[in-house]
């Protein structure tokens, strides 16, 4: 079987975020489940046997579809593709997310990964195709008055719902994934260069105050020395690497 994400693909959201293997039971029956954040901006569980749509839901804002049929598929809003004038579109070119490590508790039932907020004007233009130089067919840039911001957010895989979500601060450079651990404390790291925690108590703040970056409640410096965070950027980029590498061995 196949699914596809974002048939006629004109924005570059390519799915090669990390899918997710669960065994968990969903909506009322036991399941072996693929459950994945799109770069198009939506969140997907499939039934990983046969590949059967299950649920879709927007964690970010999107613009560029009414939403998913029956099928999954996408029901495209006109005039959502590129122009040579430029069409603003969300989310950005590097997407609602991207490769970054996501992560899954069986304990909360929650699927946390980093998402981003954030419009881009596309264009396309009729630059020819020439062998061995760079080549988009368009240009993309940061729309007018759009957010470009990153979060860590929470995510119930029964509905799609953000249960929280925590606003990162600084210029949304940032490209590390999460880990959730079995005390239920999820580890992240943070435009500051810092490695992060959120626990119980942190993430009930973060509900109460969503959209508030660099609160010290909810956010702590792991151990609070700079080898304990390098080593620890090191472990995220090799978390990244491995689900990327392990992703797409499935069904």
């Amino acid at each position: 079987w196949y699914f596809q994400f974002t048939p006629h693909d004109t924005h570059d959201w390519d799915a090669q975020e990390p899918l997710l293997l669960i065994d968990e039971e969903f909506r009322g029956r036991p399941r072996k489940l693929l459950v994945q954040g799109n770069r198009n901006g939506f969140f997907y569980v499939l039934d990983r046997t046969d590949g059967r749509f299950l649920l879709g839901e927007p964690f970010v804002n999107q613009t560029w579809a009414e939403g998913l049929d029956d099928s999954g598929r996408p029901i495209v809003r006109p005039g959502t593709d590129p122009t040579e004038a430029g069409t603003d579109v969300c989310p950005a070119i590097r997407g609602a997310t991207n490769w970054w490590a996501t992560s899954y508790h069986p304990g909360t039932r929650l699927f946390y990964l980093l998402a981003h907020e954030s419009c881009m004007t596309y264009t396309k233009n009729d630059q020819e195709w020439q062998r061995g130089r760079n080549w988009m067919g368009g240009t993309t840039r940061l729309a007018d008055s759009a957010p470009n911001r990153k979060f860590i957010r929470a995510l119930d895989i029964q509905t799609g719902r953000t249960v929280w979500s925590y606003a990162q601060s600084g210029e949304a450079r940032t490209f590390s994934g999460v880990l959730s651990t079995d005390g239920d404390v999820v580890f992240f790291g943070e435009n500051s260069g810092s490695v992060r925690r959120a626990g119980r108590a942190e993430r009930r703040a973060a509900l109460a105050r969503p959209d508030q970056p660099g609160m010290e409640s909810l956010a702590d410096d792991v151990h609070g020395r700079r080898p304990a965070v390098r080593r620890h950027r090191v472990q995220a980029w090799l978390l990244g690497v491995r689900a990327a590498l392990t992703s797409n061995v499935f069904a």
